[in-house]
This record gives C-alpha cells, structure tokens and sequence, in this order.
C-alpha cells in the first residue's frame, strides 16, 4: 500500500505538531495549578475549569484531522499491471528550412511559426508515431518515426536556415525523403504535414504526388507568411546584418505562394491549411488525421490501483459532525 500524494504529508506532521503542543499547553496549566494550591483545594479555588468530555473530544478532533489528511494522500492499495495497446496514424513533418523561412511578416518568423505548429501539434498526440524530415533545396530526415514525442520536440528546438547549404524548396525530394519512412505496406493512415511559404519552388512538385499517392500517403499542406510579404533577414554567424539583396541590389521581399501547396494537398486528397494562427491550424490538421484509420503500433503498460480515499474522508466528516452537535464546552486544552 501506497499514498499517490505523499507531498501532503507535511499536514501529518502539522496534527502531530498540534498534538504536542496541545499536551505542553496542558502539563503547564496542571503544574502552575499544583505550584499555586493542593490539589484537594484546586476546585474551591479555581473552579471546575477541566471539561470531563475534554479529552474525548480532543481525542475525536484529532482522528478527523488524521483521517483528512490520509483521505488528502489517498492510500492505493492492490496495483495491478495492464497491457494497453497503441493505435495510431504515422506522420511526418517536413519542415522548410530554406533562407525565405526566416521572413518575418508572421512574427517571431515563419520558420519559428512552424517549429510552434509541431510542439504544440504533438502534444495532442496520443499513439500516432511521429517522424521529421528538413528540406531546401534537398531533403534529409533528422528524425525517424517515434512515439518519443519529447525527442521530436527536442530534435527540433534548434533547427535553423543554416542546416541545409544548397537552396531552393525542392517539394519532389522532401515528399520522397519522407516517404522512405512512411513505405511500410501497413493499413495504418499515413501523413506528410509539409510546412513551407510555398516560395521559390524551382524544381516543382514533380512527381510528388505520385510517390504520395503509391505509398497511400496524404499530404497535407501548410503555408506561412503573407501574401504581402516582408524582407528576409540576412544573417552572418548568427547576427543579422540587414535583408536578403538580389542582383540589382534590391531588398528580395518574400511572399507566401499557395498554389504548389494548395496542388499537393488537392491531389493526395487531403485539405490545404493557412498556418499564420497557430490553434486554427492544429485544430484542422487533427480533424483531418480523425478521418484516417488508426492501426495497432505497438503496447504499453498501465497500473491501476484501489483508492482509500472516500473512506477516510466519511470517517472525518462523521466525526465532524458529531462534535458539531456535542453540546459541551470545546475545551480541547483539556
């Protein structure tokens, strides 16, 4: 047997504190009584000051107290272990890292929008597993499929514009790096969250549906920026150092671009999200993976145990109850 909040403990040590302090109060009014008079004068002189029901009701007092306090801790009692299985969907983020990522028409940016997307997205998981893949102008996985949600969040903390060299946004090698982790031949609903600004798609999408579409994959596309767009922020070892020139030496303003995006998501039968409002896009995102079937991924362990608590707590009560009906003097100092 074990108590599930033994933080309250400290309360317990309160009652005895009460106890002993009760006791102290009550050894120096019976010395101070005997140092003043004989006991057989006690009476006369200072009258029948000890209540002969004092002691009862003490006693009851503080046997609701304890009872309180072990109802607050909640005594466990007869754990038992249960296997549980996982069912869930797998999905992979991919995430744009190109330089246009680092705009900041949607505050902090948008690379930073969509980091917040995925630690807030994934703490509303339940046995869905969850892989991550980085592109630009190529595509490399930084996290294979887990259940391990921390990790992702972990593995994602300090992901920048400076981990892929070669830019662009090359859709067709981001789709199929993620489709490696998702080619099992399982049942199991499968999904590429791909969380771009859509800009500067050179190579197109290519063949990214169809590789979407042979592995039974969804792709369900989530753009960020504006469509009015901003400047890019031009960092030098971490400093920023003004905005992104092109050729000309003009500022390059980037802008969101929904029409790959939109393509994508329409051909893989999926729905296109606008992902500037962090809880508008977690809500449609999760509405969508309601609808795709949900294959056993494994088991876990769960240990349910027999709570104390209510009998503990109807013992004080009655206890309480009845002293507030005791009609005698509540001399608790005895």
């Amino acid at each position: 047997m074990i108590f599930e909040s033994i933080s309250y403990i400290a309360l317990l040590i309160a009652v005895v504190l009460i106890v002993v302090i009760a006791f102290s109060v009550t050894r120096w009014k019976t010395k101070t009584r005997n140092s003043f008079a004989d006991a057989s004068f006690q009476e006369s002189i200072f009258g029948a000051m000890i209540n002969r029901y004092g002691r009862i009701q003490f006693l009851l007092f503080i046997i609701a107290l304890v009872c309180l306090v072990v109802g607050i801790m909640d005594l466990l009692s007869g754990y038992e272990k249960r296997t549980v299985k996982r069912e869930g969907i797998d999905v992979v983020f991919a995430i744009d890292v190109s330089k246009s990522m680092d705009a900041q028409d949607i505050a902090p940016s948008r690379l930073d929008k969509a980091k917040n997307i995925i630690f807030q997205m994934v703490d509303k998981l339940g046995g869905d597993r969850v892989g991550v893949v980085l592109f630009a102008g190529e595509a490399y996985t930084m996290l294979p499929l887990t259940s391990d949600y921390e990790s992702v969040k972990s593995s994602i903390q300090n992901v920048t514009t400076d981990l892929i060299g070669m830019q662009g946004t090359h859709v067709e090698a981001a789709i199929a790096e993620s489709a490696l982790s998702l080619q099992n031949k399982s049942a199991t609903g499968k999904v590429i969250v791909l969380l771009s600004d859509g800009e500067d798609h050179e190579e197109g999408k290519g063949n990214a549906v169809d590789i979407a579409n042979s592995y039974g994959i969804k792709i369900m596309s989530v753009g960020i920026g504006t469509q009015k767009g901003s400047p890019i922020p031009d960092y030098k070892q971490g400093i920023e150092q003004g905005n992104v020139l092109d050729e000309n030496g003009d500022v390059v303003i980037s802008r969101r671009e929904d029409s790959v995006l939109k393509e994508l998501s329409d051909e893989t039968q999926a729905k296109y999200t606008i992902g500037n409002n962090t809880n508008e896009t977690i809500e449609a995102l999760l509405q969508q993976f309601s609808s795709l079937k949900r294959n056993e991924q494994g088991e876990a362990f769960t240990y349910s145990a027999q709570h104390h608590y209510q009998c503990f707590i109807g013992i004080a009560l009655v206890i309480l109850l009845i002293l507030s009906f005791w009609n005698i003097k509540r001399n608790f100092l005895l």
